[in-house]
């Protein structure tokens, strides 16, 4: 579980970005797929990290009337992040399903997918 907890960190510190309340050029979001590429993860499996792992606390600020625009603690993240790895509970698999928590970054990860795939 350590290995598994430090190859996600950098993936869950470089997708926390999505969740700012600030727009994403594209030479930033061509960065975030670059980091992606390069952590050997598959796309459904960033996807899941994405969905089940940062979703679930870090999707609340976008909507929130108090937005972070600066960038989130990477420790907070990962620690908030650690905590789901697992199976996740209904609701989350619920909010997962109905896209609750990331139908704002929605845009901006299809986005990313699409430099991925380039790579």
């Amino acid at each position: 579980m350590a290995l598994e907890t430090h190859q996600r960190r950098k993936v869950w510190i470089v997708l926390s970005d999505l969740f700012l309340d600030t727009e994403h050029d594209d030479s930033h979001l061509h960065h975030i797929a670059s980091v992606l590429a390069s952590s050997g993860y598959t796309w459904e499996e960033l996807d899941r990290i994405l969905r089940f792992e940062l979703a679930p606390f870090l999707g609340v600020f976008p909507a929130s009337a108090v937005g972070v625009w600066e960038g989130f603690d990477p420790d907070l993240v990962c620690e908030n992040a650690r905590k789901r790895l697992g199976r996740p509970s209904w609701v989350v698999r619920l909010s997962v399903l109905l896209r609750l928590q990331t139908w704002m970054v929605e845009s901006s990860w299809q986005r990313i997918k699409h430099h991925f795939d380039t790579l």
